[in-house]
This record gives C-alpha cells, sequence and structure tokens, in this order.
C-alpha cells in the first residue's frame, strides 16, 4: 500500500513538475523572460525533490538559455556547466551536447 502511495505521489509530482517546466518554456517563447526564470527554476525544484536528475538538468539547460538571454552570462554558464555534468555522468550525450551548444552560445554574447 505504501509503495503505490509512493508512486502515485512521484507520478504526480513528475506531472506537477513537467508541466511547470512547459509553462516556462512558452514564457520564453512570449519573451517574458523574468517570468521564464522563476517558472522554470520552481521546476528544477520540483525535479530535485522528487530525485529526477535528468529532467533537472534539461531544465536547468532552459534556465540557463534564459539567464544568457538577460544578459546574466556567468550565472548562465555555471548552471549549464552543472547541467552537463549531469547529463554526462548519467550517460545522455544528447542532453549534454544540447547544454554545450547552449553554453558555446552563451560565451558568444
Amino acid at each position: 500500500m505504501l509503495n503505490t502511495a509512493k508512486a502515485t505521489y512521484e507520478m504526480f509530482g513528475l506531472d506537477v513538475a513537467d508541466c511547470t517546466q512547459r509553462l516556462g518554456e512558452v514564457l520564453v517563447a512570449q519573451g517574458q523572460y523574468e517570468e521564464a526564470a522563476k517558472t522554470l527554476t520552481a521546476a528544477m525544484a520540483s525535479f530535485e525533490k522528487i530525485g529526477d536528475l535528468l529532467s533537472w538538468a534539461n531544465c536547468a539547460g532552459n534556465v540557463g538559455n534564459v539567464l544568457g538571454l538577460q544578459g546574466h552570462y556567468q550565472e548562465a554558464m555555471d548552471l549549464l556547466k552543472h547541467a552537463t555534468s549531469v547529463f554526462d555522468k548519467r550517460g545522455d550525450p544528447l542532453g549534454a551536447a544540447n547544454c554545450r551548444g547552449t553554453l558555446g552560445d552563451s560565451l558568444l554574447m
């Protein structure tokens, strides 16, 4: 019974975190960078809380992108490097490559 309850909680936690991340992505597309950063950071916290590190890293990549768009280059680079290391450790070369691409964009700014 406890395992079922835990699985249900984790499922809903993931759904809420995913939805929050998607909302943040929409805000980025609308150019609402400050609100997007807040929303995506909330999603990151949710992913971390439920232990979904790959989703955390994906969301961190989005936050890093927004920080770069806002001119917060050092903060963006620090977060993107951390996200890249998570992708590398978890064996996700595509995620790591995407973060490295965003990191490169931040360095060009």
